[in-house]
């Protein structure tokens, strides 16, 4: 027990990086909408989605339930959205606001009547969040060259304000990209700036205190978690210091050729643990939503896979001869499976799979009748760990085994009596930190 205690406290070193696809400890499925457009996931699994000429509404199957809204069929609003585009459900998922150039639309659900926002500005892309049901924060940049301008908009008085205004971060004459932000639990405001992937880019966070002050902000009230990102096109917060980021440089810079990513920045260490990526920068990552689940701080390899999960489109090119032009996806923690078999009389097969590649583990036991369901939920050195045995009354049945290249470990185990005794494996990886549990087995 001492080993295995500690074992758990070990320090992380870096994460692997250089795959396409998933990394190990994650899976995608095909989401259930397969369609195109902007959209957005309900609290129940719906999906909202807006294409240029309509908005309709999908079940979590991706069955269409009905048709929201035909853009034609109302005066006050254009007959079909071309353009970057924001879409965003609201926080009491009430109604939907769609951004076009210098207009916002707000749309009731389930229907109702289109209203229009003129806007004194155009909105940047992928900056458009809501404060709360009735205020959103965006960014306005006039040009390219422009200062980055982040405004509040009271969808109630239809009023502007200014907040903060950021000098471009790379030299004048080179294009800088605002946005996209995003809002933390404690209101802290996470953006991004600069040119592409340039030594200048940079991705930033404004305290909730000087989104309220009296003066506007200035450069002086950024600080930076880091410098030269990849082109990020969406953040998504996480509990904690952490934050996820989507990454995408621009397809028609080729140069750059540099591939779609879906990253975790630990800002308080700088490390960066990739999650996905695609194969070159002609693969497109976009319309990426965090989708909350059961745990959202323990978001991370090798847990369970309801913790939480980024659906995405993926985009693939035309000359991909086997790949879908488009497919909506969905990326989520994969456990590791422990399960067991008969094997000779009074024996069994104890086979685990999707483990750290050549880590190790330990099988433990212990009274199935004190197994706790659902699991308890522990953190050791900022990693979770899933756990259901009595901690009292475990015992080792095997261990240390080594896991293979793949992940997997199989071996012939006396068979425990039937219906007393639950088995769960914690498993770790080759440089001795903690990777996760399996699941529970109860022969």
């Amino acid at each position: 027990m001492k080993l295995l205690a500690s074992l758990l406290l070990a320090t992380p070193l870096a994460a692997q990086v250089g795959f396409p696809g998933p990394a190990p400890g994650y899976d995608v499925d095909l989401s259930g909408y397969q369609g195109g457009g902007m959209g957005a996931t309900l609290a129940n699994g719906d999906f909202v989605v807006s294409n240029p000429i309509r908005m309709r509404r999908f079940d979590a199957a991706g069955n269409l339930l009905s048709v929201l809204y035909e853009y034609s069929d109302y005066p006050n609003i254009p007959s079909s959205f071309f353009g970057p585009q924001d879409l965003r459900l609201s926080p009491d998922e009430t109604f939907v606001l769609v951004a076009s150039g210098a207009s916002l639309f707000r749309f009731p659900l389930p229907t109702g009547q289109p209203q229009r926002f003129n806007m004194p500005r155009d909105l940047d892309p992928l900056t458009l969040v809501f404060e709360h049901t009735q205020s959103v924060l965006f960014s306005s940049q006039q040009e390219l060259f422009a200062p980055m301008q982040i405004w509040r908009y009271d969808l109630t008085t239809e009023t502007e304000t200014l907040l903060g205004t950021l000098d471009p971060p790379a030299p004048v004459g080179t294009s800088n990209l605002a946005g996209p932000m995003a809002l933390d639990a404690v209101g802290n405001l996470l953006f991004s700036y600069g040119w592409f992937s340039g030594p200048d880019s940079f991705l930033g966070r404004i305290d909730a205190a000087d989104l309220t002050g009296a003066v506007p902000f200035d450069e002086s009230a950024v600080s930076v978690l880091s410098r030269n990102p990849d082109r990020i096109t969406e953040i998504f917060p996480l509990p904690g210091a952490e934050v996820i980021l989507v990454v995408q440089n621009d397809p028609f810079f080729a140069s750059f050729n540099v591939p779609g990513k879906i990253q975790r920045l630990d800002p308080t260490t700088g490390t960066a643990e990739l999650l996905f990526e695609t194969a070159s920068h002609n693969y497109i990552i976009e319309d990426a939503e965090l989708v909350a689940g059961d745990h959202p701080e323990a978001f991370a390899a090798f847990q369970p896979a309801t913790t939480s999960s980024i659906r995405f489109h993926f985009i693939a090119p035309t000359n991909d001869p086997v790949a879908p032009p488009s497919q909506r996806m969905e990326l989520h923690p994969a456990r590791p499976q422990l399960s067991q078999q008969p094997a000779a009389p009074g024996m069994l097969e104890s086979t685990i799979v999707a483990g750290p590649a050549n880590g190790f583990g330990f099988l433990l036991a212990a009274p199935a009748a004190l197994f706790q369901n659902p699991e308890s939920l522990y953190f050791f050195n900022g990693r979770p760990l899933f756990w259901g045995l009595d901690l009292s009354l475990m015992q080792f049945v095997e261990g240390p085994f080594l896991l293979d290249a793949g992940g997997s470990h199989a071996s012939t185990l006396p068979a425990p009596q039937p219906g007393l005794v639950a088995g769960q494996a914690v498993l770790f990886h080759a440089d001795l930190t903690l990777a996760g549990s399996t699941n529970a087995i109860f022969p």
